[in-house]
């Protein structure tokens, strides 16, 4: 077309429109036309800069950006549309600098809740919580009803675990109508073990996101996490499931929930969806198991999974195999060597090249090739060689108060040892000896009167809880080791407790188990408290 039959004016007024219709790609072709026409155009470059942000062409946006900051550079909008497009570019230092440097340039911009809301995200960006709080609460205090900005920063107080604030945010944002405010509420509050709260958020806006498998499978876990309606909790995990089959983490919670409610046949099935999780498969094991495929009169290696705890917890499924299998050699954990050589269960902690097998399967996808379906198949325990009696008089107990797992949520399992030593007093004034169980050393235990002797290995921690008439844990492989071997076990239980402790009170893994769960989540109080009262009758 000349620049003779170009008529610009009814051109602009076409990108704009076609900008409005979404058709982002012809909007794009007539700006470059007006352009070459008239490259003084600052707002056709702001207009394709803001089309390339839209089609995720960052490089592009910045360019259209900078040229429309150089022939407008009194319109100050486009220096902070060039700062977004530096930050949604994966550049937010950039972003940083040249909002900050706007500040410095010009007052006026102190004033101004688009640059503040801009500057926070790019703070957030680089993980800087602080100067994006900060920047996010200068936001709304220049524009109150800004609650795109509102429901950022209740992020950010979420990320520097401020739940307080943020929980006042998302309900600010939420009355007036921004439901995702709405959806970070529900989870903050199951973040922090206000199940019933959460229930009632999610219940009160699940009309608008029962499309949203994230959302389902956050409310089936905030069922599940509450013990309450399994009907409801299955429903929610199949349709987040139906929506999203690829995402393994649905699957697995939803095993898990069955597990609990101790449908074993469906609940080992689904189990094996962990498989898909990257790194779960394991490295330098061959011939590995597929699903329906016998094991009866074969070589079958075993290789552990996860922790020490679901070792010694699955450990019970061996002897099963080995009635059907040929031959069975366990690759396991080399804390767990010795222990495992004691009740004859054939071991090994690494891998050689003249090891022969003709299957490898994990020891947790056991119970699903043997068709474990019933609770009494559970009751298997092959590290138990006492029988199981409850002792005539309490003179010592076993106790373990922290893990180093290395697991996300290992650190909230941990009792402080001097509220669980509180709940012992009456015990020790009595004189019932207290015996330490934790792993690593711990410098101050005489200081509580805990006697403590070596332990290398899980043998040696299974001598000593073997001379213990009561053993008292947390969640961790103690628990199972004490639970194992039939030792009357109380364990001590996060409210956000793992699937494997049943009810929160009983599990069907142990029937010499008692568990108590916290009331608040993070707060041990009440669980010293029952600890004390349940003490005090048993003794």
């Amino acid at each position: 077309m000349s620049q003779q039959s170009f008529n610009i004016t009814s051109a602009v007024h076409s990108a704009f429109r076609l900008y409005e219709e979404e058709q982002y790609h012809e909007c794009v072709d007539i700006c470059i036309q007006i352009l070459g026409i008239d490259c003084t155009r600052a707002d056709i470059w702001n207009l394709a800069g803001i089309v390339m942000l839209k089609l995720e062409l960052y490089e592009k946006a910045v360019e259209y950006f900078a040229q429309a900051a150089h022939f407008a550079s009194n319109d100050l909008s486009h220096r902070i549309n060039l700062a977004e497009a530096y930050r949604r570019g994966g550049n937010p230092r950039a972003s940083i600098d040249e909002l900050t440097l706007l500040l410095e340039q010009e007052k006026a911009m102190e004033d101004n809740p688009t640059l503040h809301f801009n500057l926070a995200k790019a703070y957030s960006d680089i993980e800087d919580s602080q100067n994006s709080i900060r920047h996010y609460t200068i936001a709304i205090k220049l524009d109150p009803n800004d609650l795109g900005a509102m429901f950022n920063l209740a992020n950010a107080q979420v990320s520097l675990k401020h739940f307080g604030e943020a929980i006042e945010l998302y309900l600010n944002a939420l009355s007036k109508g921004y439901l995702d405010a709405g959806v970070n509420l529900a989870n903050t509050y199951v973040q922090i073990g206000l199940f019933s709260e959460a229930l009632e958020v999610y219940r009160g806006i699940y009309q608008y996101y029962k499309d949203d498998s994230d959302f389902l499978f956050n409310y089936a876990n905030a069922l599940n996490y509450a013990n309450a309606s399994p009907q409801d909790t299955q429903t929610l995990y199949q349709q987040a499931i139906g929506l999203n089959p690829q995402r393994s983490e649905y699957c697995i919670n939803y095993a898990h929930f069955l597990l609990k409610h101790l449908d074993l046949t469906n609940g080992f099935r689904i189990y094996e969806e962990r498989k898909k999780l990257p790194n779960m498969l394991p490295q330098g094991i061959t011939k590995l198991w597929e699903r329906g495929e016998c094991l009866s009169d074969k070589n079958v290696l075993v290789y552990h999974e996860q922790g020490l705890g679901d070792s010694i917890m699955f450990s019970r499924f061996v002897p099963l195999l080995q009635k059907v299998a040929k031959n069975v050699i366990v690759l396991i954990q080399e804390p767990l060597l010795p222990l495992f050589q004691k009740f004859n269960i054939p071991c090994i902690c690494g891998i050689t090249e003249d090891l022969e097998y003709d299957v490898a399967i994990s020891l947790l996808s056991l119970p699903y090739a043997l068709g474990i379906s019933h609770k009494q198949e559970l009751e298997s325990l092959p590290l138990c060689d006492t029988p199981r009696i409850k002792a005539h008089r309490v003179k010592k107990i076993g106790i373990c108060f922290s893990t180093d797992s290395a697991f996300p949520e290992s650190a909230n399992k941990n009792i402080p040892l001097e509220v669980l030593m509180n709940a012992l007093k009456d015990a020790q004034s009595l004189g019932v000896e207290i015996h330490s169980l934790n792993k690593a050393h711990c410098e101050n235990l005489a200081d509580f009167g805990i006697i403590q002797k070596p332990m290398n290995d899980f043998l040696q921690t299974y001598e000593i809880i073997k001379e213990m008439d009561l053993v008292i844990s947390i969640d961790t492989a103690v628990a199972h080791l004490s639970g194992s071997m039939g030792k009357h076990t109380l364990v001590l239980l996060n409210k956000r407790y793992d699937w494997r402790w049943g009810n929160g009170i009983s599990t069907p893994w142990y029937e010499n188990v008692l568990c108590m769960m916290q009331s608040k989540i993070g707060q041990w109080s009440d669980v010293a408290h029952n600890l004390k009262s349940y003490l005090g009758s048993y003794i």
